[in-house]
């Protein structure tokens, strides 16, 4: 696997593991809202603190992704000067 494949690769991972992450964040906000609804705020709390643990983990895989996508350039940029 070359550099600009495996950056690619990166690039699809990271996309598709945001895109799950923000499907889970979306979830444990209605576990969240579900349990204050429910009047179990000791729960509701530990829910909160998970809830900002997949915002955290969503924030890294995004700039992994920015990242990779700013890497892809630069190779591609190096790519055509040097072909050029």
């Amino acid at each position: 696997m070359t550099a600009e494949e495996a950056t690619r690769h990166m690039i699809e991972l990271c996309r598709s593991h945001f895109d799950e992450q923000e499907e889970q964040i979306a979830r444990q906000r209605v576990v969240i809202e579900k349990l204050d609804a429910d009047g179990h705020t000791e729960q509701a709390a530990i829910a909160r603190k998970v809830l900002a643990e997949l915002v955290l983990v969503r924030e890294q895989t995004r700039q992994e992704l920015v990242d990779a996508e700013q890497r892809l350039k630069a190779y591609n940029k190096f790519e055509r000067r040097r072909a050029g």
